[in-house]
Parts: structure tokens; sequence; C-alpha cells
């Protein structure tokens, strides 16, 4: 569930021919104006597109209810900051301080495909969709991601492929052998036994530096 509607506040664009059928799978045209008042169209029988407007998440003490819901602070605390404020017309915020929200502990470190919607819900009664973004992390030759992207290849269950390559004459002087637990590698774990005698020894350490 990603939002409650009356059925006396949704129907197609003033003139339009076409009823509203409730408890009827439509398909979109097109990506839906994600900000308030925008517009988001379904394509009906004859194949023609009808237009409502795109409503508010919002809830009522009568309705079902959502299953992860986060309390939010008031826009006025100054802790949720505009963001894509032209395209979204006011609509999206961020957290840059993170939340102490137990509920946080409970969810994925990955959202996936099929993951129910997350919720804020503000002082005022208002309410708000968590929207996933993509994160970021630096891998330069100079500041290198420490495990390869290893534990995000875990957490996606092998779909986020590694971030770390091989040694070559156009790295040798920033690569680094990591010791993170995590650490993601091309060829796998090796299943070979390595005898630690002095001349063993001596080679890891001329290989590792």
């Amino acid at each position: 569930v990603r939002t409650v509607v009356r059925p006396d506040s949704l129907a197609f664009e003033v003139g339009s021919d076409y009823p509203l059928e409730f408890n009827k799978e439509y398909k979109m045209c097109s990506m839906p104006q994600e900000y308030e008042d925008g517009w988001f169209w379904l394509r009906m029988e004859d194949d023609s597109c009808q237009s409502l407007p795109n409503p508010l998440v919002h809830f009522y003490l009568d309705s079902v209810q959502p299953a992860n819901v986060l309390d939010l602070p008031a826009v006025s605390d100054g802790v949720l900051e505009h963001i894509d404020e032209v395209p979204s017309r006011g609509g999206e915020y961020i957290i840059f301080d993170g939340l102490s929200d137990s509920l946080c502990d409970q969810l994925n470190d990955v959202t996936e495909e099929g993951d129910p919607p997350v919720f804020g819900k503000l002082p005022d009664g208002s309410w708000l969709q968590f929207d996933p973004r993509i994160l970021l992390e630096e891998n330069t030759l100079e500041s290198p991601i420490p495990d390869g992207g290893g534990l995000v290849r875990s957490l996606t269950g092998d779909q986020t492929r590694c971030a770390n390559v091989p040694r070559t004459f156009l790295n040798e002087e920033q690569c680094i052998l990591s010791d993170s637990s995590t650490t993601c590698g091309s060829a796998g774990t090796p299943n070979l036994l390595i005898d630690l005698n002095s001349d063993n020894i001596i080679e890891f350490h001329s290989i590792t530096g």
C-alpha cells in the first residue's frame, strides 16, 4: 500500500467521458509527474490515455496503515532540507544526519524491488515516502574502496559487480592488498594449501611489501 484515497476524491480530468473503475487494473501510459498537483495517465481499453491528479500520500485512522513508518521532525526544525526543488515543486526533502528511529535497524541495507515502501510522518499529520537514492563512493587510485565493493556485492546478491581491478603497470604504484573480510575478488578464494616455510614467507613479504 502506497497511499489511501477516498473514492469521491479521485476522478479523470474534467471533460473526460471515461468513468474511473475501482478494483480494476490499469496500465500507465507514461511516468507520472511526481509532485503535488501533478498528473498521471492511465491507458483505456480503446488504447487512449486519460489523466488523473496525482494524489498525496495519506492514510486515515480508519484505513489500512503502512507497515514501515518513521516519525520525522517538523520541516521548520531545519533537519529536513529541500532537494530537487524545481522538478519536485518543493515536495522532496533529505536528511543528512540520519535518524535514530529504532525502525531503521529493521530495514534492509539495500532497497530491492518488491520491498514494502517506507513512509515518514510529520508532526502536522502529513506524510512523506522514502525515495531510495544511489550512494556514490569515491574509488580512485589515491583513495580506493577498501574492500573493492565486496560488501555491496554481497548485500545485493551478486547483482553489483566488483569495483576493484587486477594489478597492472598502470596502477602498480598505488595498488594495495586489502585485509577486509568482505574483499571483492574476481577469481574468488583459491582452494590451496601453502607451506609457511622461510622461502614462502620471504616471497609473501616481497609481494606485499
